[in-house]
């Protein structure tokens, strides 16, 4: 599998949390089904990144003696292009991407590497694909963002959706459960930071997503008479018959990207989408619109960003840690996501085509996987960047900066990650 005598992976970020679950499910992908995998560890302290593999390999029981250490710090473009050149394709585990992703996907260009990351920010993902997606393809190099919980299973589950729907998919809705045990559940504070620079580049984000969309896509977002409405009220959908509440969240626009740019190429109906969370009980939608509030009262200030940075356990009344989650924690909890297809039971002769009806058809299906932040992340990001490595020839693209719904379509990742329990079913047609 080398290329020379470059590593096939190098994980990037490898002492941060999500980052040692990410080398922890490497070793285990790798003993399990890849063997042939080369890879190593990247970080900006050896000592720190050595400290990692010690303690995951006291859990995976293997031996890393001989895994290679690389040093590389987003301070230092040197090193970082160095990491690069080390392997055929780097995992990015390290955020807030909007600080610290550029400079890593600029040196994978250069040292025409893959790259994948678990990116939640559209101001990176978008400006990204703006700035370096011709770059990549002069290059041959694939830049595939949102590799992780966002936003594969919703990117993917629609084109599982489309593929097996015999009829027309108008619009989707999802829906986003976490399943916490005894322990309770924490997030974070890595995932906090992200949703926090989220606020600090809203003005630039509207700049970029403006000539992104006006300058990158060959065709606007048609109006359709039958529109996917966003509730912005907590309601009961039958199919799922919880209380849930409108979820913001990255998936949202990395579908509209995907959906966009196959109208553009491929000249397929684009579907829309909205998005919920199961939250269950009038309580904690209480609970969550209070820190929500808080949230983006401070998140509109530097200061107050600040603040949200240093302090998240008091913002979120111990639901977000500095500590991240406890292995136990990670252990008991699961989530589901479920995706509701609207559409009509025969197919349109044109992709702006509509019946004077309403759509009258639903096809739905659901994902299952463990902890969603990190263990089900890491899985799906190894899996991305394997499936790249192995299934290169079925990606439509040979080069740029891609949704997973534009990279994987075509490729065996829905299967991958069914044998590592992250399951896709159909469970009404």
């Amino acid at each position: 599998m080398t290329s020379g005598n470059r590593l096939d992976i190098v994980v990037f970020g490898a002492t941060g949390y999500t980052g040692g679950y990410v080398v922890e499910n490497l070793i285990k992908t790798i003993d399990k089904e890849n063997p042939d995998l080369t890879w190593g560890v990247a970080g900006r302290s050896e000592k720190k990144t050595r400290e990692v593999l010690d303690r995951v390999s006291t859990y995976t029981g293997k031996n890393v003696d001989g895994i290679e250490v690389i040093v590389a710090d987003v301070a230092d473009e040197d090193s970082i292009l160095r990491m690069c050149k080390r392997g055929r394709i780097i995992i990015n585990c390290v955020g807030p991407y909007s600080l610290y992703g550029e400079v890593v996907v600029k040196s994978c260009i250069l040292a025409k590497s893959h790259h994948v990351d678990i990116a939640g920010e559209p101001f990176f993902l978008e400006g990204m694909q703006l700035k370096y997606h011709d770059k990549a393809v002069e290059a041959g190099v694939l830049i595939v963002g949102a590799c992780g919980f966002d936003s594969i299973p919703v990117d993917l589950g629609i084109s599982e959706l489309q593929k097996n729907c015999s009829g027309e998919i108008a619009w989707i809705e999802t829906f986003a459960k976490i399943i916490a045990g005894e322990s309770g559940s924490v997030i974070n504070h890595g995932t906090w930071d992200s949703a926090v620079q989220f606020f600090a580049n809203l003005s630039d984000l509207k700049r970029v997503r403006r000539e992104l969309y006006s300058g990158f896509f060959k065709k606007d977002f048609p109006t359709f008479r039958h529109k996917c409405s966003q509730k912005y009220l907590p309601y009961t959908p039958p199919e799922i018959g919880e209380l849930t509440v409108p979820f913001w969240e990255t998936d949202k626009f990395v579908v509209k990207r995907t959906q966009l740019q196959k109208y553009s190429d491929q000249n397929k109906r684009p579907v829309q989408m909205s998005a919920y969370f199961v939250v269950g009980s009038w309580f904690k939608v209480l609970g969550m619109g209070a820190i929500a509030l808080i949230f983006g009262m401070f998140a509109l200030f530097a200061c107050g960003r600040r603040l949200l940075n240093r302090y998240p356990s008091v913002f979120t009344v111990g639901n977000v840690s500095l500590n991240g989650p406890t292995r136990k924690q990670v252990s008991e909890t699961s989530f589901e996501i479920t995706i509701v297809g609207h559409g009509w039971k025969d197919k349109l002769e044109s992709p702006t085509q509509e019946p004077e009806s309403p759509p009258e058809r639903l096809i739905v299906g659901r994902w299952r996987g463990p902890e969603a932040g990190y263990a089900a992340t890491s899985v799906i990001l190894i899996q991305a960047a394997i499936t790249i490595l192995k299934e290169i020839e079925s990606i439509n693209y040979k080069g740029g900066v891609l949704t997973p719904g534009l990279a994987f379509e075509h490729t065996s990742l829905v299967d991958r990650l069914r044998r590592h329990a992250v399951v896709f079913e159909i469970i009404r047609n």
